[in-house]
């Protein structure tokens, strides 16, 4: 719990640091936005559960910088940059594997600052005795699954950055994501529940879910999916190239 706590105040810091450069560091203040009368307002974009924890860092930029934030929520970064490519928002909160998507498709926007730690997370049902961090105990468990006829199912949106993750962390202990296991279509919100109904044995989650799961007694931390072999860079914040080119 206490890896998690570090993992959610850390990232807190860094989005906050973020959002001072995108908004406080000219792509807005010196530009068109600033030519409205009163509070520069910015149409921010995030997922859900990642923009709730940063509305108190959000609030303090406020007021310091002369900017509004009007937050929209959204249920994934496909949405959020789908949305900033309608002119909808100014900025949004997109993870690594969309932009480069957004870049394959031409999708103009740009990336500000690059943000990670903490933000995959494999929770474990507390039905799951291997020990936190022991993906050699976890590959002998989901082989005697295997051959038992009932695999282990772990939750995660398909396409998403932590399926992705999750993916090429299967791969690298020699575990075929497609043949091995169950990897089960649930979006973030619905994972605490799955778990403790035991639809599921595993989590493959963002920091918020994961600590209420752990804090709740549902599940348990089993690993952060960071870091040497997985990479390090997760989410950034990007504003529209338009508004780059015009500030």
């Amino acid at each position: 719990m206490k890896m998690l706590k570090q993992a959610l105040e850390r990232a807190a810091r860094q989005v906050t640091l973020a959002v001072v450069w995108a908004i406080a560091g000219g792509i807005f203040m010196n530009g068109a936005l600033a030519q409205q009368s009163g509070p520069i307002e910015v149409r921010n974009g995030g997922m859900r559960g990642f923009l709730g924890m940063l509305k108190v860092s959000l609030a303090k930029i406020q007021d310091k910088h002369g900017v509004r934030y009007d937050n929209k929520i959204f249920n994934d970064a496909t949405t959020t940059v789908l949305a900033m490519e309608r002119g909808e928002l100014e900025m949004g909160n997109v993870t690594a594997q969309h932009l480069i998507r957004a870049i394959d498709e031409g999708i103009p926007i740009v990336l500000v600052v690059g943000l990670g730690g903490g933000y995959n997370v494999l929770v474990a049902g507390t039905d799951i005795k291997v020990p936190q961090g022991d993906l050699k105990a976890l590959k002998g468990l989901i082989d005697e699954r295997r051959r038992s006829g009932n695999k282990l199912k772990i939750a995660v949106p398909t396409g998403s950055q932590q399926h992705l993750k999750l993916t090429h962390l299967l791969i690298g202990m020699g575990v075929n994501p497609d043949r091995d296991v169950d990897v089960l279509n649930i979006p973030f919100p619905g994972h605490m529940r799955s778990v403790e109904g035991r639809q599921v044995d595993m989590s493959m989650t963002v920091a918020p879910f994961a600590a209420l799961m752990i804090q709740s007694g549902v599940g348990r931390l089993f690993h952060h999916v960071y870091g040497p072999g997985v990479g390090r860079w997760e989410v950034g914040y990007a504003v529209r190239k338009d508004l780059v080119e015009k500030n």
